[in-house]
């Protein structure tokens, strides 16, 4: 199940999911009721994503654009981030600005989704020098656990 919480109006619409992107997800026959100038989609608490479900988010985005909104995509989920990294259409033309990616201590271990600063670190992405991040159990610095060029390809698209 996927629930969306909407804040702000028709100027700027915060659209904050939280669920499952699947075949129940029913997001394009709300596009005229989230319409805004400008649309941020928080998907920080998506957990999930199907082939279907990502068709229903790119009819979204697509009915969003094409009412004039301009989309920013914050605090992208790691699997949406999968999907933009592969399927450009995924991103809506939107600009990413934060996203998850997961990052593994080589001291101790410990996994971790890290919120990541897009438009801080866009020139070290784009070079494939994610930035590290301090491990919450052990303090040492922890690094993405994928290959850089494949999470962040959807800055390349």
């Amino acid at each position: 199940m996927l629930a969306v919480l909407t804040l702000g109006d028709e100027r700027s619409r915060r659209l904050v999911l939280r669920g499952r992107l699947d075949e129940a997800a029913v997001l394009v026959a709300n596009a005229a009721t989230w319409a805004a100038r400008e649309v941020v989609l928080d998907t920080a608490e998506v957990v999930f994503v199907n082939s279907i479900g990502i068709r229903e988010w790119m009819h979204l985005l697509a009915a969003l654009h094409q009412g004039g909104a301009t989309l920013v995509h914050e605090r992208c989920a790691e699997p949406l981030i999968e999907q933009m990294s592969f399927i450009p259409a995924a991103r809506g033309g939107g600009e990413v600005r934060s996203c998850f990616a997961p990052y593994l201590c080589s001291a101790c271990g410990h996994e971790d989704s890290v919120l990541i600063d897009v438009v801080a670190h866009r020139a070290e992405l784009a070079a494939a020098r994610p930035p590290t991040s301090p491990c919450p159990r052990c303090g040492a610095a922890m690094a993405l656990a994928d290959l850089p060029e494949r999470w962040f390809a959807f800055l390349h698209a």
